[in-house]
């Protein structure tokens, strides 16, 4: 999992503003109080005990308003968009660091058992680095970007 790390490390912080409508700056202006009220039934008091964020699909939101405008705006396929872009460039950086890839290979094998030596190792880093090597990872992650969209 640490190699996970590394991955998401490397391909930087995901940037949500660009999935938010664009007229959110423009509706929190004119917002001056401290508070913002959330209607809550009785039975649902327990939340202020533990406060939540919580991310609720549009037909279950209790206000049929909610999210309208600028959910048909801006919430389905620019959010869809903005991971897409996020996922495909990180697959895009990491099949180029072979350095994890073998770290990540050493370690699914070593999990199965098989004790790598340091020759082994070495050997494993100098496929990927190989022309055919590349060749594969870039079949690779042509195919996992194919999938990334669906």
């Amino acid at each position: 999992m640490a190699n996970f790390d590394q991955f998401f490390a490397q391909i930087g912080e995901f940037d949500i503003t660009n999935m938010l409508a664009r007229d959110v700056e423009e509706m929190e202006s004119e917002f001056t109080g401290e508070f913002v009220y959330k209607y809550r039934a009785a039975e649902r008091k327990e939340f202020f005990a533990k406060p939540q964020i919580r991310f609720t699909q549009k037909t279950v939101l209790n206000d049929p308003f909610e999210l309208t405008r600028r959910w048909n705006e801006n919430g389905g396929k620019p959010v869809r968009q903005a991971f897409v872009r996020y996922l495909r460039n990180g697959i895009s950086k990491y099949v180029q660091r072979t350095d994890l890839l073998t770290q990540s290979i050493c370690e699914q094998i070593e999990k199965r058992g098989v004790l790598l030596s340091p020759a082994h190792r070495q050997l494993i880093s100098e496929k990927l680095r190989s022309k055919e090597g590349q060749a594969m990872l870039e079949a690779q992650r042509t195919q996992i970007d194919g999938m990334i969209g669906p």
